[in-house]
């Protein structure tokens, strides 16, 4: 059991590492963590998905069919990031121009012209392509 504890070491730890990010995955996923900072909640997660599933894979080495979970993974992902952005590009064109400034008492204002019109409790999704100096000129 040794020789093959030794000869095997690199599947025993992928998979020990892999069910170490799938508990992470599970038990971080409680909604008091969520509540406590999303942001970092799911750029972890991300992160703790991505090593999952690479160690997932590794440790299957190419058996019991394990592309299969990376294709339904990506079918179910891909469609998720790609469907907003598709969204917003058909009804707003590839760009979509906003007015910046800061306000005298500190607070940004942000005018976007818009083709609809806005009523009381609404709310719109803002998304930010890039940061920094040279995409705002």
């Amino acid at each position: 059991m040794e020789k093959h504890f030794t000869n095997n070491l690199l599947f025993y730890w992928t998979g020990i590492v892999a069910l170490v990010f799938q508990a992470w995955l599970t038990f971080l996923s409680h909604a008091t963590i969520r509540t406590l900072g999303y942001e970092f909640f799911k750029a972890t997660h991300i992160f703790a998905v991505v090593v999952f599933m690479v160690t997932f894979f590794w440790h299957c080495d190419h058996t019991l069919t394990s592309w299969h979970y990376f294709v339904a993974t990506a079918a179910v992902y891909i469609p998720c990031f790609v469907y907003p952005w598709l969204r917003s590009v058909f009804e707003y064109k590839w760009t979509q121009k906003a007015h910046i400034a800061v306000e005298d008492n500190g607070f940004t204002r942000i005018n976007i012209p818009a083709n609809f019109h806005w009523t009381q409790g609404q709310h719109c999704f803002l998304r930010f392509t890039s940061f920094g100096i040279l995409p705002a000129l």
